[in-house]
């Protein structure tokens, strides 16, 4: 398990969002996969749903937000060398 990735967890918002990120016939796909409020159904998710194939994060986001104008909001960066 990636600690970097439940670091999301523990910070100040209180929405949680886990973003999967894979690689899928040579194309990087990102996408949402689970959201919540509370922190250990957002634990549970993750732990059932991580491979070690796949990059899941979970980040705290905050409500009535563009999400795009904050630091570093819910996404994936990955290449195809990341998985494998």
């Amino acid at each position: 398990m990636n600690k970097m990735a439940l670091n999301g967890l523990d910070n100040e918002h209180p929405l949680k969002v886990i973003v999967r990120g894979r690689m899928e016939n040579n194309f990087g796909v990102a996408e949402v996969l689970f959201i919540s409020e509370d922190k250990e159904l957002i634990r549970d998710f993750y732990e059932a749903n991580f491979k070690e194939d796949e990059y899941l994060m979970i980040y705290g986001v905050p409500y009535d937000t563009d999400l795009s104008k904050i630091g570093h909001y819910p996404s994936v960066a990955f290449e195809k060398d990341d998985f494998e």
